[in-house]
C-alpha cells in the first residue's frame, strides 16, 4: 500500500460507537525519497500509533510531507480492545474522497493485520 501525494493519507473508522474502548492501531512504514540510494539499501522506517475515535474518520498513517516522496506501508495492526465486536473500515483519503480498502468485523481481542505479502488477516 502506497501513499504518494501530500493529499493522500490512510484512515480508519468504526461503523458505530465502541461499547467501552476504541480499537488501537499500529502502522509501520518507510518513506522513499524521489531519488533512490545508489546502493539500493533500505530506508529507515517509522511507526505511527493511533486510537480510533468511533465512527469519526481517524488518520492512521499521515501523508508524506515532502513532495515526490512515496510512503510505503509495511504493516498495519488494528486491535479490538472493546468488550463487544466492531466493524472497522480502512480507507485511503484521496484529497477528501474516501476509497474504501476493506471492511473488517473484529470480535473482542481480535486483530486485523495487513502486510504486503499476506494482505488482510484476522488473528486472535
Amino acid at each position: 500500500m502506497l501513499l504518494d501525494r501530500a493529499d493522500r493519507k490512510l484512515q480508519a473508522f468504526l461503523a458505530g460507537a465502541a461499547a467501552t474502548t476504541n480499537p488501537t492501531v499500529t502502522v509501520c512504514y518507510h518513506d522513499i525519497p524521489n531519488q533512490t540510494k545508489e546502493d539500493f539499501s533500505a530506508y529507515r522506517g517509522a511507526p505511527q500509533f493511533t486510537v480510533l475515535a468511533g465512527a469519526t474518520e481517524t488518520d492512521i498513517c499521515d501523508a508524506p510531507q515532502i513532495n515526490g516522496t512515496v510512503r510505503e506501508i509495511d504493516y498495519i495492526c488494528i486491535y479490538n480492545t472493546d468488550t463487544a465486536g466492531v466493524d472497522v473500515f480502512v480507507v485511503i483519503d484521496d484529497a477528501g474522497t474516501n476509497r474504501i480498502q476493506v471492511k473488517i468485523t473484529l470480535a473482542t481481542t481480535e486483530s486485523a493485520v495487513w502486510t504486503p505479502e499476506s494482505g488482510w488477516k484476522v488473528v486472535t
